[in-house]
């Protein structure tokens, strides 16, 4: 399958292994607030002369990181100019790592051409896609195909063209398997390729459900399967998904001897133990006797189905009821035990490991369940450090950028040249918000990220670390990835949230900084401030909104909304249309007209032609996904040819192209090992059982997952340039 959790952008892979932990502003000067612009550039001119020193001296991490500092308290071109040089010479000297390694490659040396190969992915070079193509190929070539598989993962994510990503899936499928293909007849062979295709476009298309249901073929997965026949000589991506399609089909014992035949057709399969402890628990359902056996696989198949969507507080709903009906089946509480943890509710997932552990007959997987237990406080613990972390970087972007730090003071607003031509109403948004330096924001984003990846690795679905993955994915146009967070953020009964300068029709004398949050049939504004344009003066409410004045940027039952603060709610029914103007969202009353300026943080946000009006379509497309609001109007996202001229303009403007983010951002299996690796020594634990545990709860939050079926053997070719 394609990788099914992307997070974060693959440029950013190899720099966080360098990555200096940096606090979100320089804490030695004054407050940023309280210079001048001389004082700012005198302090932004010693850092730059610090960096220069560091790159004269080959310290190049260090010297980024002065550079960086130097952004945050002003951009200069001096600054700029340092991290185009730093950032060409690592692509200098990776690249020159990729040749010198292609001899070893070539002469059957492929463990001296890995080691060569990770010394330079190391270094963080721009694009790194060669070099993760010519790992898996030398890993491949040893006979490494777990580490094949991991650097494999990490060049679909990064492949643009569609046609070359499902080759690299059908290559995974078979370095998963480790078996080799079997001739098949023409007709099979379109029905495998079919099959492929329709497999392609679901796993990339994480629109909502109802977006799902209307482009959903009228023939299913489970339909093309069940043409290909499967039986004991069939394919073992075949049987595998067949299995997946008979467990959603709420037939246990089907599915369990289709993964019995998968596991006798690949007998090497790097996924073998994960199949296993899968089919161990199909055969427990299987031997339920009489209706109330039939009743629990009924809930057990429905909550399958539910995982597919990331719907996890059905899949809990179902498991309840399994629960209701046969209270001492043990399976049901390991699930349920496990989907807790997973949300970083302790309590209740010890509560149901201890049930488990009452219940279950089986010693190892008494010992599983102790495994759990017994590291819940200290993931916890490490869990609430990194929100923490990460809720203070992030907090004083968002306060910088929507000049709430600013509040009472005369400030002003300097435009783009794209943007002071635009509306009258567009250029009142866009001088409520701050502008900061792109590189910087990034910086301290890329810190954000890493130690929300730290916690969303010991609990994946937890709602706190999720919220604010979310919004990063926002600031990297990653909407695939935000949908992945912000559903485990709705699945906790929590609004989806962003942040937004909004102009009222009611009040068009001031804008207002405002969090959104989207529940299941209400908007509601939460205002943070009032900023004024003709006196470019910004206001705060009467009370801060949340303990972090944000209105609560991460949050959880245990730190819910502020529903005290000064707030607007619309109910669905209150609304006429919601829908994209350019790279605004304009919510339609019947007496009232809401426009909304979503915060863009790392550049400029567009403006105007196809790039603005996709930045605008995916935030009016989460009005759709989780308010149901199925009468949305989105821009057109084809381009005039006026607009294809500005195309490069745009991009540039964006600061990444919004199709390339998508492509090429994600937590790919080779990063998730860095993470998990770099827990080991923070938990204090042993590689082995961390990833035990989190195999555990990756084999109930995720479940069977369909394999892309390969036709025709894939093979890597080195590439020789970055």
């Amino acid at each position: 399958m394609l990788p099914s959790r992307p997070l974060s952008s693959l440029i950013l892979i190899s720099l966080s292994a360098c990555l200096v932990v940096a606090t979100a502003w320089p804490q030695e000067d004054p407050p940023i607030t309280h210079m001048d612009k001389k004082e700012l550039q005198k302090v932004a001119g010693a850092l730059v002369d610090e960096g220069k020193t560091l790159e004269k001296q080959g310290d190049l991490d260090g010297a980024r990181d002065k550079f960086l500092d130097a952004e945050g308290y002003v951009s200069t071109k001096d600054a700029i100019d340092g991290l185009n040089r730093i950032r060409d010479e690592k692509d200098k000297k990776s690249e020159a790592m990729l040749e010198q390694a292609q001899t070893d490659c070539t002469v059957g040396k492929p463990t001296d051409c890995a080691t060569k190969l990770e010394a330079a992915l190391l270094l963080g070079p721009q694009k790194p896609a060669a070099l993760h193509n010519n790992l898996a190929l030398s890993y491949q070539k040893g006979g490494d195909r777990s580490n094949a598989l991991s650097h494999l993962d990490a060049l679909i994510v990064a492949t643009h063209d569609e046609k070359e990503r499902m080759g690299f899936a059908e290559l995974r499928t078979s370095l998963v398997t480790g078996t080799k293909l079997s001739t098949i007849t023409p007709d099979l062979h379109k029905r495998i390729e079919d099959f492929n295709e329709a497999f392609a476009k679901t796993d990339n298309n994480p629109a909502s459900d109802s977006q799902q249901t209307a482009s959903s073929p009228s023939v299913t997965l489970c339909d093309r399967i069940k043409e290909l026949q499967p039986g004991p000589s069939a394919n073992p991506a075949v049987l595998y998904n067949a299995a997946k399609c008979a467990e959603e089909d709420g037939d246990a014992a089907t599915s369990a001897d289709l993964l019995g035949q998968y596991l006798r057709a690949a007998p090497d399969a790097l996924d073998a133990r994960d199949v296993q402890i899968h089919r161990d628990s199909l055969l427990a359902l299987a031997a339920l006797p009489g209706d109330t056996g039939a009743e629990v696989r009924a809930h057990f198949a429905a909550a399958a189905r539910d995982l597919d969507y990331r719907r996890y507080d059905r899949a809990n709903l179902e498991y309840q009821a399994a629960q209701q009906i046969a209270p001492s089946f043990a399976l049901t509480y390991w699930r349920m035990g496990l989907m807790a943890e997973a949300s970083a509710n302790v309590a209740l997932a010890r509560v149901f490991l201890q049930r488990f552990i009452q219940l279950e007959t089986n010693t190892d997987r008494k010992n599983d369940a102790a495994m759990h237990l017994a590291s819940l406080d200290q993931w916890h613990t490490s869990y609430v450090e990194n929100v923490d972390e990460a809720h203070d970087l992030m907090a004083d972007l968002l306060t910088h950028s929507m000049g709430l730090d600013s509040e009472g003071v005369q400030r002003k607003s300097k435009l783009t040249k794209s943007q002071s031509k635009a509306s009258a109403k567009t250029k009142m948004l866009l001088s409520a918000s701050e502008t900061l330096s792109g590189p910087f924001v990034r910086r301290q984003l890329e810190q954000a990220r890493a130690d929300l990846q730290d916690a969303t690795e010991l609990f994946p679905i937890a709602p706190e670390a999720n919220e604010m993955l979310a919004l990063l994915d926002l600031e990297d146009n990653d909407w695939p990835s935000a949908y992945r967070s912000f559903d485990a953020v709705a699945s906790a009964g929590m609004p989806v949230s962003f942040y937004a300068q909004l102009y009222d029709s009611k009040d068009n004398k001031n804008i207002r900084a405002t969090k959104i949050e989207i529940g299941r049939d209400t908007v509601r504004f939460v205002y943070l401030s009032s900023y004024n344009p003709k006196k470019r003066l910004s206001e705060p409410p009467a009370v801060p909104a949340g303990d972090d004045a944000l209105a609560n940027l991460a949050v959880s039952e245990t730190n819910p909304p502020d529903m005290a603060a000064e707030s607007t709610t619309i109910s669905i029914g209150d609304l006429e249309s919601v829908q994209t103007s350019q790279n605004f969202v304009i919510m339609k009353q019947r007496k009232e007209q809401t426009m909304l300026a979503p915060v863009y943080m790392v550049a400029f946000t567009p403006t105007e032609g196809k790039t603005a009006r996709e930045f605008g379509n995916e935030y009016t497309r989460l009005f759709v996904r989780y308010l149901g609001y199925e009468n949305a109007q989105l821009g057109k996202e084809g381009m005039t040819f006026g607009e294809k001229l500005k195309l490069g303009y745009q991009i540039y403007q964006t600061g990444m192209s919004i199709y390339d983010a998508v492509l090429t951002s994600g937590l790919d299996s080779y990063e998730a090992f860095l993470e998990t690796r770099k827990l080991v020594g923070k938990l204090r634990t042993d590689l082995s059982s961390l990833q035990r545990k989190l195999a555990d709860q990756r084999r109930v939050l995720e479940g069977l997952q369909f394999k892309a079926i390969p036709t025709e053997p894939v093979v890597l070719a080195y590439r020789d340039h970055l």
